[in-house]
């Protein structure tokens, strides 16, 4: 029997291990290493395979095989999620508010805002872009289904999440925040019982509060996600009116669902007969990984409502995102023509100009390596500074980390703490309707550069300490 790749596979674990090859960077190519090692391209490719079975490399389609991060560095998951659900009203919006607005100014370590690096050559681009169609001014308003070109090129990226939809499938948003209400308000009423991800993005509570509904929190393990039988039981149980989720890199926890988990999530809608609303916003930011399928690439009766933007892909300034309504579509196209009429034009010009292109492309593969060696360090320091009961996820893609800090820390207290010294966090509070993440923070792993964060974290690690 043939172990010659597994001597090629050991020999680059060692070199992994010891650092020779660095997180982030691309192995030599299956021809380079069929000739160094003087065996077939398949042996090359049976020792890649087994170290990515190992995870410690991936391939990325047409661009080779790189090192991942290590996920073990001794810092355990949060792993609780067992509460009682039940149906309850949302009173999050002041308290966000507060939160808020302490932080609109700009402070020197941002840790607590979900951006991202702004500092890349595609922001530029996509601001040459702006320049360029700002002398162009239309005298008539875009429609509410916003730029047609814009809408093409979002539909030549869509077979990337499994399953391709149309240009007149699709509705152009002010972000994913204006996609998500758009699509409660289309297929839920004032009242209404909506089932949502806990811990869950504080952005869809103020939403839901705002419009009138209830919420029942279904819970969420950062590293199982939702039980599919408890969800079914809750659904079964209460009456749901509609199902939202974050399946790709959500945000708080970074946990991203396989395959077989979204087909079931699509079964139990169908059975129970509601919509589903995804956020999908954080998809193609995986530390390397392919862009995961959509739940609505499961989905045969359109009852998802597919939900996404370019703010946290790209720049949030840039306020454009998309709405895949599916059967809800005329009731989606009306509700955004009344609100708004339409988004901002220019914007949109830039944005399907710069798509055109395969700056975007370069750019994901570029912020995707660099999220994954900034989430490398970041564990390093977390390890260093933080006490040895913390807890932190282990995400595969995006740039936020959910960190559980030891015993009844506030983190409310903590984050005024932390802003007096120019650090901004995000409590744990603002992600459920009840209290129980309060010991909780939610920090951006990719906001600065490596001494900036290693300074941020050795005041914040003293913080918690005063704070405890």
């Amino acid at each position: 029997m043939d172990y010659k790749y597994l001597e090629i596979a050991k020999k680059i674990e060692e070199q992994i291990s010891s650092s020779i090859i660095k997180v982030g960077e691309k192995l030599p190519s299956l021809r380079m290493m069929s000739k160094s090692f003087a065996v077939s391209i398949g042996t090359v490719e049976q020792a890649y395979g087994y170290l990515e079975d190992k995870e410690l490399i991936h391939s990325k389609n047409r661009s080779g095989y790189y090192v991942l991060a290590p996920l073990d560095f001794s810092i355990d998951s949060p792993m609780e999620s067992n509460f009682e659900s039940k149906p309850q009203e949302i009173k999050i919006l002041d308290l966000s508010m507060q939160v808020m607005s302490k932080t609109q100014e700009n402070t020197p370590y941002p840790l607590g805002s979900a951006i991202p690096d702004i500092e890349s050559r595609a922001v530029k681009q996509i601001h040459s872009a702006l320049r360029r169609h700002a002398v162009y001014i239309p005298n008539h308003y875009e429609g509410p289904q916003g730029n047609l070109d814009l809408r093409r090129q979002i539909s030549k990226r869509s077979l990337l999440g499994g399953k391709i939809y149309k240009p007149e499938e699709i509705i152009i948003t002010s972000g994913c925040q204006e996609s998500l209400t758009i699509a409660l308000q289309v297929c839920t009423g004032p009242g209404d019982l909506v089932a949502i991800e806990s811990p869950g993005y504080y952005g869809l509570l103020q939403s839901l509060e705002v419009l009138g509904r209830r919420v029942l929190e279904i819970p969420v393990c950062p590293d199982r996600g939702m039980d599919l039988d408890q969800l079914e039981s809750l659904l079964q149980r209460h009456n749901v009116s509609a199902l939202v989720l974050n399946p790709a890199y959500s945000n708080p926890t970074g946990h991203c669902y396989s395959d077989e988990h979204k087909s079931q999530f699509c079964h139990i809608v169908s059975r129970l007969d509601i919509p589903l609303i995804e956020d999908d916003v954080f998809a193609e930011l995986g530390h390397g990984f392919n862009r995961p399928k959509t739940i609505f690439s499961f989905d045969h009766q359109g009852r998802v409502l597919l939900c996404s933007s370019f703010s946290k892909s790209l720049s949030q300034d840039l306020r454009v995102g998309w709405l895949v309504p599916g059967r809800y579509f005329l009731k989606a196209r009306d509700y955004k023509y009344a609100s708004t009429l339409g988004t901002s034009s220019l914007q949109q010009w830039a944005l399907a100009d710069f798509l055109q292109g395969k700056q975007y492309e370069r750019h994901l593969q570029s912020v995707s390596i660099n999220y994954g060696k900034k989430l490398c360090l970041f564990k390093e320091m977390i390890k260093e500074l933080f006490p040895k009961e913390t807890k932190m996820t282990q995400p595969k893609g995006g740039y936020l980390s959910w960190i559980k800090l030891p015993g009844s820390l506030d983190s409310l207290r903590l984050y005024d703490l932390a802003l007096q010294q120019g650090i901004s966090i995000t409590p744990g509070r603002l992600f459920s309707v009840s209290p129980r993440f309060n010991n909780y923070i939610r920090l951006n792993f990719a906001s600065l550069p490596p001494e900036k964060m290693h300074r941020a974290l050795t005041e914040l690690a003293c913080l918690i300490s005063q704070a405890s």
